[in-house]
């Protein structure tokens, strides 16, 4: 048996690979791992099995470039039988005796079930006791939150250097104009695994949105305005899937805070560092919600 996955964006993987699996952050066997992408990030999936094949989808979360995709490799491929499972509240199969019956089985599929994709961008707010002291790092974060107005404060850059020094490198200070329209890098950490040396000798001073993927970049810069304009730290949940150089195009997971100042010579700023967290689970959280 082979198993061939086709991505959220069209790629096609063999389905043994340990380089996607750890991607996206699911070091599962395959067969596991080929159930979750498939379930909960609009992937499909396809067992070989000599001339046979068993083509995996979520009709309602799967998207057209992945359709397109699985349409155009079937296609160059013969296959005497095939079986389509889908998945809505639990999977659901039908086989079809070439692959037009196929491709139009699964054409009626995806046009009937689908419904807006969960986006690349996913968070949810957490309130300060729900943020663990079980690190170093959970520790330090924790420290910034309670005592924030103080050490935000000039005159005590001493204890929030102290602080930041616990960090691992995974903090951001950003500042922002007046209108916090125009936010940019002041400083980064050399904690984040996603970032290219090249990336980061080069993006102190730059636009928020000048990030190597630029989708993410203004995510990021929207939630960082927000963040500004109320004033008042922030923890959240996130699960996002960005493209890196260094990464590629990968899952990351991580606990944010975001702290929020205006110092004392009146100008505004920002300070943003967050923990990898693999056990965050937005999208299938997400999903089993709406169902």
């Amino acid at each position: 048996m082979n198993l061939v996955l086709i991505d959220d964006i069209g790629g096609v993987w063999d389905g043994g690979s340990n380089r996607l699996r750890l991607a996206f952050g699911a070091p599962l066997a395959a067969d596991e791992f080929s159930s979750y992408v498939v379930k909960n990030m609009g992937f499909a999936a396809v067992n070989i099995y000599g001339r046979s094949c068993e083509i995996r989808l979520r009709p309602g979360l799967i998207g057209t470039k992945t359709v397109a995709s699985l349409v155009s490799w079937l296609t160059t491929r013969r296959f005497d039988r095939l079986i389509v499972a889908h998945f809505d509240s639990y999977w659901r199969y039908t086989m079809h005796a070439g692959l037009d019956a196929a491709l139009g089985g699964l054409q009626k599929l995806v046009s009937k079930c689908q419904q807006p994709r969960p986006s690349d961008y996913i968070m949810r707010p957490l309130e300060a006791k729900d943020f663990p002291a079980t690190t170093p790092m959970h520790q330090a974060l924790n420290s910034l939150i309670r005592n924030w107005p103080m050490l935000s404060q000039s005159v005590h850059q001493d204890g929030l250097w102290h602080i930041i020094m616990s960090l691992q490198g995974r903090y951001h200070k950003i500042d922002a104009k007046p209108d916090t329209q125009c936010l940019t890098f002041r400083e980064i950490g050399d904690g984040f695994d996603s970032y290219s040396d090249d990336w980061v000798a080069r993006a102190c001073g730059t636009a928020i949105e000048d990030q190597e993927d630029g989708a993410y970049g203004q995510w990021v810069a929207g939630v960082y305005r927000d963040a500004l304009k109320s004033g008042v730290p922030s923890i959240c949940d996130v699960d996002t899937i960005m493209t890196t150089k260094k990464l590629g195009r990968a899952r990351v997971r991580y606990k944010r805070v975001l702290l929020p100042t205006r110092s004392l010579s009146g100008g505004t700023w920002l300070l943003s560092s967050s923990i990898i967290d693999h056990s965050i689970d937005l999208r299938a959280d997400m999903l089993q919600e709406s169902a």
